[in-house]
């Protein structure tokens, strides 16, 4: 029963649950708060409570202690346990047995509520309620800030800034990630490096202004010839490494000469060189082999091949024997 007429109480709306198996005092209870404008939902057993609770946090949870099958001291108690995100206030809904107090709040309630149920009890404490639901709601907000914040930082610290390939940390993880990806399943990889030709001569001739807008140009070709799956991260300077899962070192020349060719035809303009009037590059491609111990030594012979590239003519890919 309640113990008063319904008026508007002045707290915050909030998002209550009651949980109480005499359904006439539930019911007067629900209008009650309902009438000071808040959202209800009502049950009538403490298993139905936590089907409930898991579906959507509630601020508020008006749990009769005395209830067949499962206690409101359960419920309560299951409610903390499943709770990780958020903040259900619990008010243990009583008559004035003391027995139950301490149990009570050991399973994590917070304050009581006595029957016959007085408003301006109720109203006092559903402003108590609204003030900590609006705490907490504030410190999810301010969480859910921090974690978008950590979460750009760390997309920005795996991304180049000129290029937008992933940035040279981001290459160190995507290396180690097929690499033992590769060795657990017995399944092919290989890597290749390019590096533009003659691009000193860009920035000392055009400017470093010139040579970033080649490197942003290259890098997009080179984004637009690659698989989903392909990692393409800048190793540095002018520098780019294409790591192809389940590619064996055939599939990846083909790719490589792809990427390579398409940059041939993009005809980025730049000061003549020996190679002509635009830009290019050159490959190295290495298989990962069981004699590659580490990513080092796998990225080391991929290295090798494009020095091999570099001086056979340039404007060519060339793979590790």
């Amino acid at each position: 029963m309640v113990n008063a007429a319904p008026v508007v109480g002045d707290a915050s709306r909030l998002r209550v649950l009651i949980v109480d198996d005499d359904e006439d005092g539930a019911h007067a209870l629900a209008a009650l708060l309902v009438s000071f404008g808040h959202e209800v939902d009502l049950v009538f057993d403490g298993r139905s409570a936590l089907e409930r609770a898991r579906l959507g946090a509630y601020d508020l949870a008006i749990v009769d202690v005395n209830m067949p099958g499962m206690s409101g001291i359960d419920v309560c108690r299951a409610i903390r346990a499943m709770q990780q995100d958020g903040y259900t206030y619990i008010l243990m809904h009583t008559a004035t047995d003391r027995s139950n107090v301490l149990p009570a709040m050991r399973a994590g309630a917070d304050d009581f509520l006595r029957k016959p149920t007085d408003v301006l009890e109720l109203e006092a404490r559903l402003i108590v309620v609204a003030r900590v639901a609006e705490h907490h709601h504030k410190l999810q907000a301010r969480a859910r800030e921090i974690r978008s914040d950590s979460e750009r930082a760390m997309r920005a610290a795996r991304t180049d800034a000129l290029t937008g390939a992933g940035s040279r940390l981001q290459l160190d993880e995507d290396l180690e990630s097929v690499h033992a990806l590769a060795r657990r399943y017995g399944r092919p990889a290989s890597l290749a490096v390019f590096d533009v030709d003659w691009f000193k001569s860009i920035n000392d001739t055009l400017g470093h202004l010139a040579g970033d807008e080649v490197l942003a140009r290259i890098a997009a070709v080179m984004r637009g010839e690659l698989r989903d799956t392909d990692r393409f991260d800048r190793f540095g300077g002018e520098e780019f490494v294409v790591i192809l899962p389940e590619q064996t070192c055939v599939d990846a020349v083909v790719a490589s000469e792809r990427v390579r060719r398409a940059i041939e035809v993009a005809a980025i303009p730049r000061d003549p060189t020996p190679l002509g009037t635009v830009v290019t590059v050159s490959g190295g491609i290495a298989e990962l082999s069981p004699a590659d111990g580490s990513v080092l030594e796998w990225l080391a012979r991929a290295d090798r091949a494009l020095y091999r590239a570099k001086h056979g003519g340039r404007n060519r890919v060339v793979a590790a024997v």
